[in-house]
């Protein structure tokens, strides 16, 4: 392994953290002393890795407050799948330390069992925990924690934010934000920028899937259409302008024959993967992207190994990391003076998804049921439960689009 590591500790002691420092950037790891790195919390801190970049300052807090659990749960002779009521009530009492800090340290440790318990390996230890520590509610899978910190007063809370968090941006608003990033020229920054826009209003993609899309799956989904060679990668074409020519007219052929586009596997949250639908015009811009920069990916790398994420740093050559895709976004809207962020264009694509159910329903003689269309959903755009697509779904927008046809009994 690469950089300086500092020493593991002795057997038998505590959990400590690790860190290994490379040039760019420092790695965190959970170490458990019996063997080495704790494979239960460096599942999770690799998750958050991935999210906020290896330098951020959250995810080490994050390992310290699950090392401080797991010491805690150590002391008392019990391993992390072993805590109940009593320990986790008592370990949260013996914090001297401010509210919010303490609803803090409880929503780290919830969101760590809610990540083991979605992974097959945890699954079965990670419930039996949350059953032990939790309130079943007909809300939530998992519950609520037993302990819950007082809210301060409303003067404490940030209700504008509170309200933000639920925008649902216009037409309007997503062809401005369009249009003005595409008068800002040619360079790689704007194309760059201006096809991120274009997956989060097309896709509907969260920032960690945008920052998880390979060059390598984009060449694969077009293999398995016909329209290039097997084995034949995109950049194969960056300079040969008659084979671009033909790649553009086969992609418009999908078109013909009633296809919508290629699929292509990307990673979201909680490390699980699905196939996402890129419809033709969004492959086309794509593919115009990569072209007219295909040597970006090439710099400072032998031609075996070439950069594989379609959306790189310019200063760094590496991939972006999710939270850089999020300020992309919403830098743009702060630049051209527009309410909004990434989540927003996300909300945006999914109500619009839901109205098209809708019509299609409507088509078929079918009467309008707001659950069946967050259920239909849910699966395509990363949810494990419909219920959570609520606050992504304008139904105003739907009812008014519709309008008439609506039976009443139906209205939400």
């Amino acid at each position: 392994m690469n950089g300086n590591v500092t020493p593991f500790i002795p057997k038998n002691g505590r959990f400590r953290l690790q860190r290994v420092r490379n040039d760019s950037s420092d790695r965190f790891f959970i170490i458990d002393p019996a063997i080495g790195i704790f494979p239960e919390g460096q599942s999770f801190i690799r998750e958050l890795t991935r999210w906020r970049g290896g330098n951020s300052k959250s995810v080490r807090a994050a390992a310290y407050i699950i090392i401080d659990w797991c010491n805690y749960l150590r002391s008392t002779g019990l391993n992390w799948h072993q805590a109940t009521d009593e320990e986790f009530l008592s370990w949260l009492g013996d914090q001297k330390i401010s509210k919010k800090r303490l609803s803090r340290k409880n929503a780290i440790i919830w969101r760590w069992y809610k990540h083991l318990y979605n992974h097959d390996a945890y699954k079965a230890s990670a419930a039996s925990t949350l059953a032990h520590i939790s309130i079943p509610t007909n809300d939530s899978e998992f519950g609520r924690p037993r302990y819950v910190p007082r809210r301060g007063s409303r003067d404490d809370r940030n209700s504008g934010r509170d309200k933000k968090s639920r925008t649902f941006i216009s037409d309007e608003t997503v062809a401005t934000i369009i249009a003005n990033i595409a008068r800002l020229g040619n360079s790689f920054i704007v194309d760059r920028d201006s096809l991120i826009v274009a997956y989060e209003v097309g896709c509907g993609l969260r920032a960690i899937g945008i920052s998880d899309i390979q060059i390598f799956s984009i060449s694969s989904a077009l293999q398995k259409s016909g329209i290039i060679p097997k084995h034949v990668s995109i950049f194969h074409y960056g300079s040969d302008k008659a084979a671009q020519a033909d790649i553009r007219v086969r992609l418009d052929r999908l078109l013909d024959i009633g296809g919508h586009g290629i699929f292509i596997n990307v990673m979201e949250k909680f490390s699980k993967s699905r196939d996402v639908l890129i419809e033709v015009g969004l492959i086309h811009q794509t593919l115009d992207f990569i072209w007219r920069h295909h040597e970006k990916w090439k710099s400072g790398s032998p031609a075996s190994e070439l950069k594989n994420h379609l959306f790189l740093s310019l200063k760094t050559g590496q991939g972006l990391l999710p939270g850089t895709v999020s300020d992309v976004v919403r830098r743009y809207f702060k630049r051209f003076g527009l309410d909004g962020s990434g989540h927003d264009l996300r909300r945006y694509k999914i109500t619009s998804r839901g109205l098209e159910l809708v019509r299609k329903s409507k088509k078929h003689g079918k009467l309008f049921d707001g659950t069946a269309i967050e259920v239909a959903m849910a699966d395509e755009f990363g949810h494990d439960d419909f219920k959570t697509m609520s606050p992504y779904v304008n139904m105003g927008r739907i009812l008014d689009a519709i309008g008439d046809e609506v039976d009443d009994h139906y209205r939400r």
